[in-house]
């Protein structure tokens, strides 16, 4: 039997979707931070495999789809040991514009080879808003799904946020600078999310941008407020 497909968006697409896969459909979270998922069954055994299909608004752009898909794979560990991720809805240019993005929000000139979203993997599918009924059923059957654990070991060996935490609480003045070229080649709308106190993710990127500007720049940063900024990202588990 292949794996149950969940359908996570608000949308009239995602309803109609669920409507004709018969699938369950998550919205997203009422503080905006992931997605609804049902609790983790309690003594039952959870699926092994889950195929995730992501429906997104096609107005939005490339930093929401890398942030939403990033929270899909986290937020699904709860109830899958494996988990696929089919992109759906977007408009066509941005489709072009996401193969060449990578997985983890980072801006390099030349992404890691299988870390961006066209070369990624067989458990990482993405069709434009183009696609009909029945190209979308062909994906959903091909896709595969991957270990929790490989996406896990993935994006931690993408993070640059550990080593900059442990040089915030050290007050490290001589180590921070050798972060600064990795910092500045995130794509922090991609990384942020909605927070209490920094607002929308657009926000909260604003504010991580003002900090690192500063500090490229050479004046001495404010540990307070860097700890303050950054270390919601690395403990987010949501």
């Amino acid at each position: 039997m292949p794996p149950p497909v969940y359908i996570l968006g608000d949308g009239p697409c995602a309803h109609v979707l669920a409507g004709i896969l018969r699938a369950p459909r998550l919205g997203r979270r009422k503080d905006g931070v992931g997605w609804d998922w049902p609790r983790p069954p309690g003594r039952g055994k959870p699926p092994e495999s889950l195929r995730l299909l992501l429906v997104v608004d096609p107005a939005v752009g490339a930093p929401q789809w890398i942030r939403r898909h990033a929270e899909a794979r986290d937020c699904s560990s709860t109830l899958a040991r494996r988990t696929g991720v089919l992109l759906f809805g977007m408009a066509p240019a941005m489709a072009d514009e996401l193969r060449g993005r990578d997985v983890f929000g980072r801006t390099g000139a030349q992404p890691e080879a299988d870390q961006t979203f066209g070369t990624w993997g067989p458990d990482l599918q993405m069709l434009d808003c183009g696609a009909s009924l029945r190209d979308l059923l062909a994906a959903l059957a091909t896709l595969e799904s991957l270990p929790r654990s490989a996406w896990e070991s993935a994006r931690c060996r993408a993070s640059c946020l550990p080593a900059l935490l442990g040089v915030l609480g050290r007050r490290d003045a001589e180590a921070l600078p050798t972060l600064m070229a990795e910092l500045n080649q995130i794509d922090w709308d991609a990384r942020c999310f909605a927070h209490p106190i920094f607002g929308d993710p657009h926000a909260w990127a604003n504010r991580i941008r003002r900090w690192l500007g500063i500090v490229t720049a050479g004046v001495p940063p404010d540990w307070e407020e860097g700890l303050a900024l950054f270390l919601p990202l690395e403990s987010k588990t949501a």
